[in-house]
């Protein structure tokens, strides 16, 4: 429990703003300039500051909380008001694209601020109730992802539940929630289908901190749980038996965020049942239904069969229904062996890597374009290595210190020479894929070189592949 605190007036340009203050879900650094431009950036203070301005200082009742370390004044409380002062009394200390917006001091309201009353506490777990009851359970309240945050900075630093509870006052069923909630969260942002550009403006702590989490989070919750076999271990960390888990989660959240199309838009009230055909493809059978038996003088004879019936004219799961396949979108699963040390195989496997990444849950159909460019490299590299290992007279050909051949130029090579790919059904499907150097080839030209005449949709990539262009990749990759 808290100790008393004591009442003090330090300077306010002496006080520090606290790196660990949950407020701060994704600091680019602990330095100061770094807390002044994520609260400029993400927490109102040019509008605090304003206020604070045209009050002529704090309003009364709302002391920031501060405590010593390491010779410092932290603040644990009150990092928005503390730096929206600051602010007001030297505007340098903002980044130069907000000095502009930060008002003019009034006299009245520089000498109100200049110091500014505090309470001081020994330590920091001292001011930890307050934070619990005014930010946790009170009307002040964090958003979600600051919440479980401040959680977890207590469970890492090796507290257990009860003490979180002796500490802060928060009911234990509240605390293992929200500690549930953050490492469901962590194990989103750890999963390794995002593209940088995703992790750059979609999926991350400071974009989910602006939209809320709550969106992702409640789909996992109730029977979505129970469906998708999710349990925690002792330290809060989701796990799930189902093999397809990761996939399921990422196209959930590539719905929510709405990076994937869907049929519907999925909002705060949507729960996993009502998306559940959405992932269908990745859950477990459900149990077969009972057979009733049969009584009547209408009975089968036992050696009765048919197209959807086994013997005895009971139903044949087997031959009634398709295995279940799970969709894989477009080049994702793209087995490509290469040699990560190779230096001539550098650029090619960075094509492969994308291409694998710019796939995964379907994202390929969002950036077309991008994709097409991406397969045509893929296609040309893979045929330039093909070559160098099994045909070094028509690489050198081709591809010499001043030449650098066609595509077409290579691909009809292939074409008249069977002997290049020994497997007769994959000497086929190249010559179906690339008649005498055209085909598919033709249009991915388009894409490029006249997009006005043909852009290239996500229908007609993931037709490339069911064609059997990823089949043949892998197979020149080998």
């Amino acid at each position: 429990m808290p100790g008393r605190f004591t009442t003090r007036k330090p300077v306010t340009a002496d006080l520090v703003l606290d790196s660990q203050n949950p407020r701060f879900v994704a600091l680019d650094g602990p330095d100061q300039e770094s807390i002044i431009l994520y609260l400029l950036q993400n927490e109102g203070v040019i509008d605090l500051a304003r206020s604070i301005n045209s009050y002529g200082g704090l309003m009364p009742g709302e002391f920031p909380i501060v405590c010593i370390e390491n010779g410092s004044s932290i603040v644990v409380e009150g990092n928005r008001r503390v730096c929206a002062c600051k602010l007001l009394l030297n505007q340098n200390l903002a980044p130069a694209e907000f000095r502009a917006s930060v008002p003019t001091i009034s006299q009245t309201t520089k000498t109100a601020i200049r110091r500014i009353e505090v309470h001081m506490v020994n330590t920091r777990d001292e001011a930890q109730i307050v934070l619990g009851t005014r930010h946790i359970q009170g009307i002040k309240r964090w958003p979600s992802v600051s919440k479980f945050m401040f959680f977890a900075q207590h469970a890492e630093a090796g507290k257990t539940v009860n003490q979180i509870n002796e500490l802060t006052g928060v009911a234990p069923s509240t605390i293992k929630t929200n500690l549930r909630q953050h490492y469901f969260l962590k194990y989103i942002l750890s999963l390794d289908c995002w593209t940088e550009l995703e992790k750059q403006n979609r999926v991350n702590y400071t974009e989910l901190h602006k939209k809320g989490v709550s969106r992702i989070l409640r789909i996992f919750n109730t029977e979505g749980s129970s469906e998708l076999r999710l349990t925690y271990d002792d330290s809060f960390y989701p796990n799930s038996e189902l093999p397809e888990f990761g996939k399921i989660v990422e196209h959930i959240v590539r719905r929510v965020l709405n990076i994937l199309p869907g049929s519907i838009e999925i909002t705060t009230r949507h729960t996993f049942r009502q998306i559940r055909n959405d992932v269908q493809e990745w859950l477990p059978d459900p149990a077969p239904e009972p057979i009733a038996t049969v009584t009547t003088q209408d009975q089968a004879p036992a050696d009765q069969t048919d197209e959807t019936h086994g013997p005895g004219g009971t139903p044949d799961v087997g031959t009634r229904r398709e295995s279940r396949r799970v969709p894989e979108f477009y080049f994702e699963n793209l087995v490509h062996g290469l040699d990560t040390t190779d230096r001539q195989d550098e650029a090619l496997l960075a094509i492969c890597e994308q291409m694998i990444k710019i796939s995964r849950g379907g994202a390929f159909r969002h950036y077309p374009l991008a994709a097409s460019y991406l397969t045509r490299a893929l296609v040309e590299q893979t045929l330039k290595r093909h070559l160098r290992i099994n045909d070094n007279t028509a690489f050198q050909r081709f591809f010499s210190p001043n030449r650098d051949s066609s595509l077409v130029q290579v691909l009809r090579h292939y074409c008249s020479t069977p002997e290049l790919i020994p497997d007769r059904g994959m000497y086929r499907l190249f010559g179906t894929l690339f008649p005498n150097g055209r085909g598919i080839k033709d249009t991915m030209d388009l894409t490029v070189h006249r997009p006005d005449l043909l852009l290239p949709t996500g229908t007609v990539l993931q037709d490339w592949v069911s064609q059997g262009l990823k089949r043949i990749i892998e197979y020149l990759l080998q």
